[in-house]
């Protein structure tokens, strides 16, 4: 029997289906507040920023839900709502030129995910077509999953708020919320704060955990990587001025730029460019992908080391990690852009800096401990190698008066290849894009193999 549906849409903008649209389902304007009538079986759905009016699915219909991505002003917006779609101060405050932007940007994610087939009980729906693995499925189930689509998460921020954190969640259609509160999924910005994030584990459950550092040595280190929930890291986010850095030490080793910058007297002719050099980089990442970007117009031979045999873009040639030795032994710089893990733990040893060219630079921008500290010394001491420009050292910070600040070789910066005030907005880009992803049952960026340990 046909039925009627009497119900209230908070933000303005529906799909229904009728006769008027072909068959298809097209939006129509709706007030706040003003009731929409449905029939012959139509669903609404209405939860946060989108609203959709679902047909029954059958096997000879062709349904095509599309978010509607108009919002109410603020003044309307603060007049009383309903269900998952009450109006919250956040919204109040935005101008309408904000809520444009953010509906854009989720109903984009929304739109893609209906022509994506799921499995809901025993049958397969195709979202866009409507056609199912058994003629005639569940509309109930494609609400389901439409709903899911829509909802706004819950996303738990620790060890303590956040501002900008808290707005790149609001403009992912998430809700902020305290770290001591069950959750959605947990962002976490104290790396070293382990213990921390173990307590806030427990206490938000999260199916979904976004760490703020692209390295996850330490969270692997303390055994809370598991497959039951999904991590993703910020890894690729910092790549471009992490790469911008790591060209800037090489160019400045290959220049001489340490004896130049403190120089008080003319000086001897010396030098080299890095036109036409071979350029040996270990990792296969977004730090190593930016870089290559960056030497293509220095016409460089480069070769990529990486666990992952699979070529990297941009590379002259991509080589498994076990040919190491001989990638390093022809390379003019050697630039380390990959995770640490015990594999990698001090892969540049004696050995490997015997193997290098007596002239070849080594460059940092990885972890510290990649690189055996004493063993670089004694290769410095015997000029084994040309030189080493080291962002990041073992230990570190590096002491007062460690041997590497005696070399005139090596040149060092304090771990400042991504600064807080270069990461703060990519790491927001980051949330916003995985939380949007999150709500919208996709693929987020970032992931981390948990048994891998990056």
């Amino acid at each position: 029997m046909p039925f009627l549906f009497c119900g209230f849409v908070a933000f303005g903008g529906v799909v229904q289906h009728g006769p008027d649209c072909g068959g298809e389902l097209c939006p129509i304007g709706a007030k706040l507040g003003q009731p929409l009538l449905t029939s012959l079986g139509d669903r609404v759905i209405a939860t946060g920023a989108l609203a959709f009016s679902i047909a029954p699915f059958a096997s000879d219909e062709s349904c095509i839900a599309q978010p509607v991505q108009k919002r109410v002003d603020s003044a309307v917006a603060s007049q009383q709502s309903i269900g998952s779609g009450q109006v919250t101060d956040k919204f109040q405050a935005e101008s309408w030129p904000q809520l444009q932007e953010r509906e854009h940007a989720r109903s984009k994610y929304a739109s893609a995910q209906l022509g994506k087939t799921a499995v809901s009980g025993h049958a397969s729906h195709d979202v866009l077509s409507g056609k199912t693995s058994k003629g005639r499925a569940d509309s109930l189930d494609a609400i389901g999953l439409m709903s899911s689509i829509v909802t706004e998460p819950r996303i738990a921020v620790g060890p303590r708020p956040s501002k900008f954190v808290q707005q790149a969640i609001l403009d992912g259609g998430g809700q902020p919320v305290d770290a001591d509160t069950p959750a959605d999924a947990l962002v976490w910005l104290a790396p070293s704060d382990t213990d921390g994030l173990r307590t806030a584990l427990s206490a938000t459950s999260p199916s979904w955990v976004q760490l703020s550092s692209a390295g996850v040595e330490r969270t692997a280190a303390a055994g809370l990587f598991d497959t039951s929930r999904t991590w993703t890291s910020a890894k690729g986010s910092y790549a471009e001025p992490v790469a911008e850095h790591a060209l800037m030490l090489a160019l400045a080793g290959l220049r001489c730029m340490r004896t130049r910058i403190t120089a008080r007297s003319w000086g001897e002719s010396a030098g080299r460019s890095l036109f036409d050099q071979p350029v040996t980089i270990l990792g296969g990442g977004g730090i190593s992908e930016a870089l290559l970007r960056l030497l293509a117009p220095f016409r460089a031979d480069t070769t990529v080391l990486r666990r992952n045999p699979e070529p990297v873009s941009g590379a002259t040639r991509t080589l498994p990690m076990s040919k190491l030795d001989e990638a390093l032994s022809t390379a003019t710089v050697v630039v380390l852009a990959l995770a640490l893990t015990p594999e990698t733990e001090r892969i540049i040893g004696p050995a490997q800096l015997e193997a290098m060219r007596t002239d070849a630079w080594l460059v940092n921008v990885a972890r510290g401990q990649h690189i055996d500290t004493d063993a670089l010394v004694a290769a410095l001491d015997q000029q084994a190698i040309g030189g080493a420009a080291l962002d990041v050292t073992d230990p570190e910070p590096l002491p007062d008066g460690h041997p590497l600040w005696q070399q005139e070789r090596c040149i060092i910066t304090p771990h400042v290849a991504d600064t807080w005030d270069m990461a703060r907005g990519m790491l927001a880009k980051r949330i916003t894009e995985n939380v949007m992803r999150f709500a919208a049952g996709q693929q987020l960026e970032g992931l981390v193999d948990p048994v891998a340990g990056y």
